[in-house]
């Protein structure tokens, strides 16, 4: 669980996010003659490569990140629709521009927002089954005396998933409402 905490020692999500883009920037260019730009390979599976080989690097640890602000969300969205586009070929030099969700929706890609609500989802199922008390503990104070918390972003997460599954709870996702979802959520382990 320590190695899934993402923020850099002096707890800035900024400077941790920038560090990330710009590996997983070194990564892309190392590997953009041989691989995504490769015509020899299809589209889909230079996608898929781009999703396995340069994505991980920026996604590491981000089921811990809190909220993004616009402008770090519009940054990480933008890097990675940038590279997603000179895969396909389609950027906006392009005459036949399409929009950025255009784009997605006709590759299959999930939005930003989805990627993130699914880690986010993830590593609460993780610290459930891994965290001991006391992390529950700080993270459920952090929500009751921050003005924006982890929770703020499992929040939005629920509420997506919420969209995707049927007859799933419409709850106001009180810290402790969150603490009972996943803890009915989470497969039950035998000793």
């Amino acid at each position: 669980l320590h190695d899934a905490l993402p923020i850099s020692q002096s707890c800035d999500l900024r400077q941790d996010l920038r560090v990330k883009v710009g590996k997983a920037s070194a990564a892309y260019r190392s590997m953009s003659k041989t691989i995504f730009l490769n015509r020899c390979l299809g589209i889909p599976l230079r996608l898929k490569l781009l999703d396995a080989l340069v994505l991980p690097i920026i996604f590491y640890g981000s089921g811990s990140w809190p909220l993004l602000s616009a402008r770090q969300f519009q940054f990480l969205a933008s890097t990675i629709t940038k590279w997603q586009r000179q895969i396909a070929g389609k950027g906006f030099w392009k005459e036949d521009n399409v929009t950025d969700a255009e784009f997605r929706a006709c590759w299959h890609i999930p939005p930003l927002a989805v990627r993130l609500a699914k880690h986010r989802l993830l590593f609460l199922l993780q610290l459930h089954r891994c965290g001991p008390q006391v992390v529950w503990d700080l993270v459920t104070a952090e929500d009751d005396f921050c003005r924006s918390s982890w929770f703020d972003a499992v929040r939005q997460a629920l509420t997506w998933l919420g969209t995707m599954i049927p007859d799933f709870p419409s709850l106001a996702w009180t810290s402790e409402e969150i603490l009972q979802w996943v803890h009915e959520a989470s497969p039950q382990t035998q000793n």
